[in-house]
């Protein structure tokens, strides 16, 4: 009996190697990204935003880091000032699921969430104080990251306020 307990110590994988497999599906998010972004402000307002969002690989591949920063874009140039800032963690937990954690300026947000994970795409959303913000991310046939957002004061009634194409820089 003590020969099978401490076979199946000896064979069970450390559960770093679990994360690091879980993480490796999101290999084609990872990298720096660069494009613009329009956001709905309102009717007949809406603002152009020059992104760029680098995911990086950490802890040893067990977790990815975000950063995403955008400048307001106004007859084709970057005005000085950040108008979005933004940074999250992506991790995969011993329970099998990933887990979002993710900050934004302005507005103090903060959020936790466990994202839905697919092939080449990636939804997740965020509480704000007047209601839920949901994303969805997607590698295009093109290899350009496609993200959509809407809003819901309700979580009934969604309306679509952000569009963001970006091409990989690296």
């Amino acid at each position: 009996m003590l020969l099978i307990a401490s076979f199946n110590n000896l064979t069970a994988q450390p559960p770093e190697v679990l994360q690091k497999s879980a993480m490796a599906k999101l290999e084609w998010l990872t990298g720096t990204w660069q494009g613009t972004a329009i956001t709905l402000m309102g009717p007949g307002r809406s603002d152009t935003i020059s992104m760029r969002e680098v995911l990086t690989y950490n802890l040893d591949s067990t977790i990815i880091t975000v950063e995403g920063k955008g400048f307001h874009v106004v007859n084709g140039k970057d005005l000085s000032g950040i108008y979005h800032q933004a940074f999250a963690v992506l991790s995969y937990d011993n329970s099998g699921q990933f887990q979002w954690k993710a900050w934004r300026m302005p507005g103090g947000i903060y959020t936790e969430y466990s994202p839905e994970i697919g092939e080449k795409n990636f939804d997740w959303s965020m509480k704000t104080p007047r209601g839920t913000m949901r994303y969805h991310i997607e590698l295009t046939p093109q290899h350009q990251w496609h993200e959509t957002g809407e809003f819901s004061p309700d979580g009934t009634s969604w309306f679509p306020f952000f569009d963001m194409i970006l091409s990989r820089k690296d």
